[in-house]
């Protein structure tokens, strides 16, 4: 039987049915990068996985099922916890919910949102592109460029799920690399862009201080989205349903 304290919840699930305890395997990691693949194949943004329900991908808004049977809360879970880090299992085992991102070599890079919907397991995957866009390249106001050349202050960049904060704030970094010579430090977790070096020098990780890098050098340090306790409260309750 496998002890690990990160799936102790999935374990107790499964005492309490009285049914035997099925080991993720290899098999669960293949079947999550057959699903990937399509995801790439296909160009979708995202990846569904609902209990219930088939796989599902989105392309260009529209939710499409995969030609497979509905998945089971256990299938869901197994399949994705192999491939979140250890601080985000036991986020998961904690709150109920999980954010980090996930690589492979041939198809790139994703995030990852595991939860519950309905008291079971459920996750969304998205793709994540390899190249950070060019702020002229959204379409946004000519003024959201002036943003990147203020000196001093805070810019919040809001919005819902899916609206491009992520993506304004990459663009707006993006920007800044390119012509200034500054010290940009990044705090995002999961991280959803990766910057190079150009003229600016970058540092930046998973929920990091400002102070830890303080060296004196003119700063900008954009944050990524914060996922507050009132979001999980609101998956709570949505559990208890």
């Amino acid at each position: 039987m496998n002890s690990d304290p990160d799936d102790l919840d999935a374990l107790v699930t499964e005492l309490n049915a009285g049914l035997p305890r099925a080991t993720p395997s290899h098999d669960e990691a293949a079947r999550l990068r057959s699903w990937l693949e399509h995801v790439v194949e296909r160009g979708a943004s995202d990846l569904l996985l609902i209990a219930g329900a088939p796989p599902s991908l989105r392309v260009d808004g529209v939710i499409t099922p995969l030609l497979e049977a509905p998945l089971g809360s256990e299938e869901i879970a197994d399949a994705v916890l192999l491939v979140l880090p250890p601080h985000a299992r036991k986020m998961y085992r904690v709150a109920g919910i999980a954010d980090a991102s996930f690589r492979t070599p041939d198809l790139g890079r994703f995030r990852i949102n595991l939860h519950h919907e309905r008291g079971r397991p459920a996750a969304a995957i998205r793709r994540l592109p390899s190249m950070v866009p060019r702020l002229a390249s959204l379409g946004l106001p000519g003024g959201v460029e002036a943003l990147s050349r203020l000196p001093r202050g805070l810019v919040l960049v809001g919005g819902p799920t899916g609206s491009g904060k992520s993506t304004t704030l990459a663009a707006l970094v993006h920007e800044i690399n390119g012509r200034d010579a500054r010290h940009i430090i990044t705090i995002e977790d999961p991280i959803d862009y990766e910057h190079q070096h150009r003229r600016s020098r970058r540092t930046g990780g998973n929920r990091h201080r400002c102070a830890r890098f303080s060296d004196g050098a003119p700063c900008r340090a954009p944050a990524g989205a914060r996922r507050d306790r009132r979001r999980r409260n609101a998956r709570r309750r949505d559990d208890a349903d």
